[in-house]
């Protein structure tokens, strides 16, 4: 049960609240890449926050829609699901349906981040909510307040950790690490996104005869590890060359190879 709208109304609990989901998705023509890690991420998320979840073949068929309207090769397109007007003190109504925003945009891929990313460390720490955690909800302001750290400008992208210095993701992606044909990335039942790639990631590797462990990491891990790099529905794999204020990470060619050979095997469009 959902209606499409085209701007959410101020009384409804997204602009007021937060009180959505969204995601972000690639397009290639009329097609989303990844479209049931999406749908499933989505599904899930709507059920944990009592959102009415949308019929899926409706919806994807809107998605199909615009994206043909609009005519790009590749495309980013932004749904935005909301629960709809609540009432006042955080009440919701009942059996309300949800409401489905879609924003459809040109893209186009940036081979520098294929060449090896520069990350800093973000001083803004993710607080551990696992009611909420892994979901992409409408909440955001720990990652605003990260990127508003006067450091950011100089970097490709910041890690986030949490409050006893684990490793949750970066502010617009997950990490992963590589140590021979095992590759790790971080637990998130507590904080963080869970994404699309790296559930693709976690599905696909094994069937390429790679080893994957979801688990706690530090900043060590990274350091210490053969390969890192970074995922995202849009980019797919990023190598990281540079940790901000980590000397003694030194990338090689065999590092960012390590991430590249799992590239390799994606069949990313931007290949």
């Amino acid at each position: 049960m959902h209606q499409f709208v085209e701007h959410f109304a101020p009384s409804d609990s997204l602009p007021q609240y937060g009180d959505g989901v969204f995601e972000t998705m690639l397009a290639t023509g009329a097609e989303i890449y990844h479209w049931r890690y999406h749908w499933a991420r989505l599904q899930s998320s709507c059920q944990r926050l009592g959102i009415a979840v949308p019929v899926h073949d409706e919806l994807l068929a809107e998605l199909q829609k615009r994206l043909q309207q609009a005519g790009h090769a590749l495309a980013v397109v932004k749904m935005l699901v909301s629960r709809g007007a609540g009432l006042r003190g955080y009440r919701t109504h009942a059996d309300t349906p949800s409401y489905i925003h879609i924003s459809v945009a040109p893209y186009a891929f940036n081979d520098k981040l294929y060449q090896g990313l520069s990350l800093r460390v973000c001083q803004t720490r993710l607080a551990k909510q696992p009611l909420l955690a892994g979901m992409k909800h409408c909440n955001r302001l720990e990652y605003l307040l990260a990127r508003r750290e006067p450091a950011d400008a100089a970097f490709d992208e910041g890690l986030l950790l949490d409050y006893d210095d684990q490793l949750i993701e970066g502010l617009i992606s997950n990490v992963f690490v590589v140590n021979g044909r095992r590759v790790s990335t971080p637990d998130l039942a507590q904080a963080g996104v869970a994404g699309t790639f790296r559930a693709y990631l976690l599905q696909h590797l094994p069937t390429c005869g790679y080893q994957v462990a979801v688990e706690d990491l530090t900043l060590d891990d990274v350091i210490a590890a053969e390969g890192v790099f970074l995922t995202n529905a849009t980019h797919g794999v990023m190598p990281v060359k540079a940790i901000d204020g980590r000397p003694d990470y030194q990338p090689i060619n065999k590092t960012l190879n390590a991430a590249e050979a799992i590239r390799q095997l994606t069949e990313h469009p931007s290949l």
